[in-house]
């Protein structure tokens, strides 16, 4: 496949061996999570609920899946 016709959210070559960071800040309100290189450039972001009233384990699994999602985004393979 060429990279011309690669899904944007497909990991690129361009990606491999460069250092990727995830930070999450777990709030009573909200989770934020980012994504950054290894210069510290911003490649995705994302803010959902941390519904404080339920189970820990969702949270946990509903940031994961943020995780994820964001990586995706970014062409990062996870």
């Amino acid at each position: 496949m060429t990279s011309a016709t690669k899904s944007s959210t497909e990991p690129t070559s361009a990606a491999a061996g460069k250092q990727f960071f995830l930070g999450v800040d777990v709030g009573g309100t909200n989770i934020k999570i980012g994504l950054v290189d290894q210069r510290g450039q911003t490649l995705g972001t994302a803010s959902i609920a941390t519904h404080a009233t339920q189970p820990a384990q969702q949270a946990i699994d509903r940031s994961a899946d943020a995780c994820r999602r964001i990586a995706q985004e970014a062409g990062v393979a996870w």
